[in-house]
């Protein structure tokens, strides 16, 4: 916090963005590994009003209508919802948000026919937090902490922004304005919490990266979903050199296991090299791309690897142009009452 000059700690708390999508997909799978649901199944089965519908061809045949949809297309992004689904989520923090959050995709017309090929969007993850919210009958955020969060000991991880907060630990954040960091109180989206608004710090992403790379001794039953989350979906075609598996993008040749995060004032990187033991994970208060280009240089000198240049996000490049446009319109206004 720079206007009371408190300076980061490994207890400071802070949003993990979309790294919060991993802890959902355990939920899954253990739900899947206790027999309640298979990821095979239609998700009209939990939620029967969720129709989607596509138009265009598929395998040869031309489809103009409602299509079914599996868990898993969900799980591994293959759904076909349009990535421009995130302008939807209704902000709030009452406890119907999930469920409004997941009602804002009825009618919607896929992309691409559905397990044809990897699309990210970020509401797949909070369809699949309702489906736990529905199964289990608690909230979601009650099954993860009594079901992923207590059994694995991430005691400083959370997911209401109150209960954060009131440990005097959350930082605050920020974003560019005017060629600086501006704090930023943002608008709070609960029924996004499954797909991107988990609170947690340096310690507990310590443990939580051990437990990924097999360093803590667990339940076995944990292990083997924990194993299965790495598992790559190689029924679609690769993005680059990586699979998505479940809440992680995984590398072709099982080098590293990544995933980043990004929230209007925070982002988050998240890198992983099990063969070697080595996790590294950014948490940053200010939404740009500096979390993953650091995780990334990290990983470069470990390896002995030449350091990736940093290039200004979008973010930045779009303070300075609107800045500099806002600064030269005031300016050409005043000289132009001067002349008047």
């Amino acid at each position: 916090d720079k206007s009371q000059n408190i300076s980061m700690t490994q207890d400071t708390l802070l949003e993990i963005g979309s790294m919060s999508k991993a802890f959902t997909g355990l939920g899954i799978l253990l739900l899947e590994d206790q027999g309640k649901l298979s990821l095979d199944d239609p998700v009209t089965n939990y939620i029967p009003w969720l129709r989607l519908s596509y138009k265009g061809s598929h395998k040869g045949k031309s489809i103009d209508g409602e299509v079914e949809l599996t868990i898993g297309n969900f799980l591994y992004q293959t759904s076909g919802i349009p990535f421009k689904s995130i302008g939807d989520i209704p902000e709030g923090t009452s406890d119907d948000l999930l469920g409004k959050t997941v009602k804002t995709l009825v009618g919607t017309v896929l992309d691409y026919y559905p397990g044809d090929r990897f699309q990210y969007a970020t509401v797949n993850y909070d369809v699949l937090g309702y489906i736990i919210q529905l199964i289990s009958g608690q909230t979601y955020e009650d099954f993860i902490c009594e079901n992923i969060l207590g059994p694995l000991g991430l005691n400083n991880t959370y997911l209401f922004q109150d209960e954060a907060q009131a440990t005097g630990l959350l930082a605050q954040g920020y974003k560019i304005a005017f060629f600086q960091a501006q704090p930023y109180n943002a608008p709070r989206y609960r029924g996004n919490t499954p797909a991107g608004y988990i609170i947690s710090n340096a310690k507990d992403m310590e443990r939580w990266m051990r437990i990924q790379m097999g360093l803590i001794e667990l339940p076995e039953q944990y292990m083997r979903i924990i194993e299965k989350s790495h598992i790559g979906d190689t029924t679609v075609a690769s993005q680059g050199d990586n699979y998505y598996a479940v809440g992680w993008s995984v590398n072709i040749k099982g080098e590293d296991i990544q995933h980043g995060g990004s929230n209007p004032n925070f982002s988050s990187m998240l890198i992983m090299r099990p063969e070697d033991s080595i996790g590294i994970c950014v948490l940053t208060n200010m939404n740009s791309n500096a979390a993953g280009n650091l995780a990334e240089n990290i990983l470069n000198i470990i390896s002995n690897r030449g350091i990736s240049k940093y290039y200004d996000d979008t973010n930045k490049k779009m303070d300075i142009t609107f800045s500099l446009v806002f600064i030269g319109s005031v300016i050409l206004g005043i000289s132009f009452l001067i002349l008047l």
